[in-house]
């Protein structure tokens, strides 16, 4: 599929307040029968690689194999600070169990797929700190990217300051841009349900 190695690891963000659903867990929503984070992690697992589950606001279903990070990091007015969060404490755990780096995807995104993760592993070298997508609309991808675990001090620095913002602590590392476009890739794996509006738009 691709360069990838057991260097690496994946993880899927479900710390998520779901505040603009009023306040539920998406993870559990249904596309097709099938909770989410299924989907999306039977996707990961297939890629081979160890896997992990940041949890934060709720309790989330475990699949068998997967370990679970907390992710414990909240702002002054304790309230989890959200992609940053979930993605640095991975990180700190990925270090931990001696990887280099982990390839992340959230838990609202039901058209995910493994080819997004496993084609971003072509990208990967040594100088570079985090690989991230840059679909049609101009956007980066950040929650679906690949971050080496040598962004953990950059993003302490950033929590520590309250800058909680990810595309802030991206600029300050070594980031390399994929066009979907150049790859041939639909942008339509990368469609988040954050409103109540899409999720009915899905359903339907």
């Amino acid at each position: 599929m691709c360069k990838m190695d057991r260097r690496y690891g994946c993880a899927v963000l479900a710390g998520g307040a779901g505040r603009r659903m009023g306040h539920i867990n998406k993870a559990d929503l249904e596309y097709e029968g099938r909770p989410f984070a299924e989907t999306i992690t039977a996707e990961m697992a297939g890629m081979g690689l160890p896997c992990y589950l940041s949890i934060a606001s709720y309790e989330q279903v475990i699949p068998a194999g997967w370990k679970v990070v907390s992710d414990a990091v909240t702002g002054h007015d304790g309230k989890f600070i959200g992609p940053m969060g979930g993605i640095y404490t991975c990180l700190i755990q990925a270090k931990e169990d001696g990887l280099d780096g982990l390839f992340f995807a959230p838990c609202d995104a039901p058209f995910y797929r493994s080819e997004v993760s496993g084609r971003l592993g072509e990208h990967i070298d040594s100088d570079t700190d985090v690989v991230l997508w840059k679909t049609a609309d101009g956007r980066l991808q950040t929650t679906f990217g690949w971050y080496s675990v040598n962004c953990i001090s950059s993003m302490k620095e950033d929590i520590e300051a309250s800058k909680y913002k990810l595309l802030k602590t991206i600029d300050k590392l070594r980031c390399k841009v994929v066009d979907t476009e150049d790859e041939g890739l639909d942008d339509s794996a990368f469609r988040n349900i954050n409103h109540t509006e899409d999720y009915l738009e899905l359903v339907r």
